[in-house]
């Protein structure tokens, strides 16, 4: 639990560690939810093969494996009976750290209406106080029917502590400036700082005076005035008393009080959203923390990769859908289904699900693009002529591939090209792709010559098992087979992809079975 851990802490300050980082209960359930992270919680100390309700990330340094080893044998007398996990090396280090990097993107997966929102989220206390100052807050949180994830700094007493919130509802915006206020009067009586990381900003600002008292703030008042009389330097922020309501404006779900809730049912979208918990949920995904940007692993962005652009990182196009759908470009608040700018911004996504694997909040921004071009056809009363142009390629390139040396004497021909650039919107320059014999047909006769069965049928053949009959068990001798999903550019465009591919797994004894 998080008050076990915390503890657990003062023993392990002892020691001098160079961090002490934690992440609690909320954190790893919602882990758990993540095709991503759910690995990294698996990797981590477990209470009889179930996830712990907190754990706590003890860093050493040394001069050697065998130093630190010394070190974390030293953690082990200190915390007796509390189950550990070493990780030594560097990529087993990486691994274990991710969870705790993603804590607060993570979150945002949480499902429901309310979400972890930052408004007392940086408080700083003594370590030796921290147990007791979290078990106080806590009683603040549950007393408004609400609770909150705690994470990160523990070492130094500096948790990021967000309640769950529905920032649309009346009675939890309420809570909100409730919160923080008794919240700001809890730090005060702990002698803490209520920005212990990040700096006050507008949020906390106006809670200042609770905690510093009215002589220190008319100073650090006074010394604006003198650096910036005119008050020209960061126009807007907060420097007199204001009432702590002020937390609540610029919120981006309704930045400009132009807001139309988005229905969480789906009965008027294309796809279903019960996994995200509706499709205003799945809008609002992303929480701009900008792990599509990153370079040097995983896939995404690749177009953010190729043009450094954040217009098309993940995040871009996740805020672009947001602000179209909820919206937030006129319109009176109503979606924008057929906003010029938002469209320009989905032409170069991929939709390679990359960001619904990589992605902490499990955005998916191809289903998300998907819903709204979608959405703009119907509202246009038609579907674009390349729209349906590329929705029938399977079918078209079946039939190329099935007289391939007449289709591409035809490809080659400039009035056909221009034909097919105009009704597919392609740029004329671009050389069409040409066919090959079909991949499927191939791996026929490469079955035939070998005596097996063939690339398996669309209709169950005479010899399966029915439905409610055992298969039978396969010899002990029977290779293992491989099912390989060969795209439509794989079957009818560049085959040799598709056979290397059977070769080389056939090379390692595998049996291929080739699908389309």
């Amino acid at each position: 639990s998080v008050d076990a851990a915390l503890e657990a802490l003062l023993p392990i300050l002892a020691l001098n560690p160079a961090a002490v980082e934690m992440v609690d209960d909320v954190v790893i359930q919602t882990a758990l939810l993540n095709r991503d992270h759910r690995a990294t919680v698996a990797s981590l100390p477990s209470f009889h093969g179930a996830p712990p309700g907190a754990v706590l990330y003890v860093e050493h340094f040394g001069g050697s494996s065998a130093e630190v080893s010394a070190r974390l044998d030293e953690l082990a007398k200190v915390v007796p009976g509390a189950p550990r996990a070493r990780f030594l090396d560097a990529p087993s280090r990486l691994r274990a750290w991710r969870l705790r990097k993603a804590g607060e993107p993570l979150l945002h997966a949480i499902p429901g209406e309310r979400k972890p929102i930052t408004f007392v989220e940086d408080t700083a206390v003594d370590p030796s106080r921290l147990r007791e100052f979290v078990h106080a807050f806590r009683a603040i949180v549950e007393k408004h029917g609400t609770r909150a994830a705690y994470w990160a700094h523990a070492s130094v007493g500096c948790l990021h502590i967000r309640p769950l919130v529905d920032v649309r509802n009346d009675d939890d915006r309420r809570r909100m400036v409730e919160i923080a206020e008794e919240v700001a009067d809890l730090v005060h009586r702990f002698g803490g700082a209520l920005s212990g990381e990040h700096g006050d900003g507008r949020v906390r600002t106006p809670l200042l005076e609770r905690v510093l008292g009215p002589k220190i703030c008319e100073g650090l008042r006074r010394v604006k005035e003198v650096f910036d009389p005119s008050g020209l330097m960061n126009p807007g922020n907060i420097t007199g008393p204001q009432s702590a309501e002020r937390i609540l404006a610029h919120h981006r779900v309704k930045p400009q009080q132009a807001f139309t809730p988005l229905p969480h049912g789906e009965g008027e979208t294309f796809f279903r959203y019960d996994r995200e918990g509706g499709f205003g949920h799945a809008v609002e995904q992303c929480n701009g923390a900008g792990i599509c940007r990153r370079m040097s692993t995983g896939a995404m962005c690749p177009s953010y990769r190729a043009l450094l652009d954040e217009r098309h990182a993940t995040r871009g196009r996740g805020n672009a859908l947001r602000l179209a759908i909820t919206g937030q470009f006129g319109q009176g608040g109503a979606p924008n289904w057929g906003d010029a700018d938002t469209l320009e911004t989905l032409q170069l996504c991929l939709s390679c699900k990359a960001c619904k694997s990589e992605c902490p909040s499990n955005v998916d921004i191809a289903k998300l693009k998907a819903e709204y071009l979608a959405q703009s056809f119907r509202e246009a009363g038609k579907v674009p002529a390349s729209v349906k142009f590329f929705g029938r390629l399977r079918a078209a390139s079946r039939a190329a591939a099935a007289i391939w040396p007449i289709s591409n004497a035809i490809l080659r021909s400039g009035v056909v090209r221009a034909l097919l650039a105009s009704i597919a919107d392609l740029d004329p320059r671009r050389e069409p792709p040409a066919f090959a014999p079909s991949l499927l047909r191939w791996a026929r006769a490469r079955e035939r010559r070998k005596g097996g069965a063939g690339p398996r049928s669309r209709t169950r053949p005479d010899s399966a098992p029915r439905t409610g009959e055992r298969s039978p068990a396969p010899s002990a001798s029977a290779p293992r087979t491989v099912i390989l999903f060969a795209d439509c550019f794989t079957t009818w465009q560049e085959p040799w992809i598709g056979r290397s591919a059977v070769e080389l797994l056939e090379s390692f004894g595998y049996r291929v079975v080739v699908e389309n």
